[in-house]
C-alpha cells in the first residue's frame, strides 16, 4: 500500500522501588494560660493562648486553642488537656537546634526539583 513510510516500532519502560520509614516522638509538658476568647451559645468556651520561652539561645513558641465545657473547668482554674475539644497545639523553635533540624538549602531545591 503505502510502501514509502518506512515500518517502525517502539517500547517504552519505567520503574519505581522506594523503602521508608519514619519514627517520630514528642512529648510537650507545659502549664499554658489561656483566654476565654468566646462564650458558644451553649455555654463552651473558645480559648487561645501562647507561652513563650528563650532559653541558651533557643525560643520556643507554645500555641494552644481548642473549645473547654465549662464542666471541665477543676476547681483551681485549670483543664486537663484531653478535655479540649477541637484542641490545635503548635510548637515553633527558633536557634541554634530549631535551625539543624531542618534541611539545607540545596536539599530543598534538589527535593523541589525532583
Amino acid at each position: 500500500m503505502l510502501s514509502f513510510i518506512p515500518e517502525m516500532s517502539t517500547s517504552q519502560g519505567d520503574n519505581f522501588s522506594s523503602k521508608g520509614s519514619i519514627n517520630n516522638t514528642n512529648k510537650v509538658t507545659a502549664r499554658i494560660t489561656v483566654k476565654v476568647i468566646e462564650v458558644k451559645p451553649n455555654g463552651n468556651l473558645v480559648i487561645s493562648g501562647t507561652q513563650n520561652i528563650k532559653q541558651n539561645g533557643e525560643s520556643q513558641t507554645i500555641t494552644l486553642s481548642g473549645l473547654v465545657r465549662p464542666s471541665d473547668i477543676q476547681a483551681d482554674n485549670t483543664v486537663y488537656s484531653s478535655s479540649i475539644a477541637d484542641a490545635k497545639l503548635n510548637v515553633a523553635g527558633n536557634g541554634p537546634l530549631a535551625s539543624k533540624q531542618r534541611q539545607g538549602i540545596l536539599t530543598q531545591i534538589w527535593n523541589w526539583l525532583f
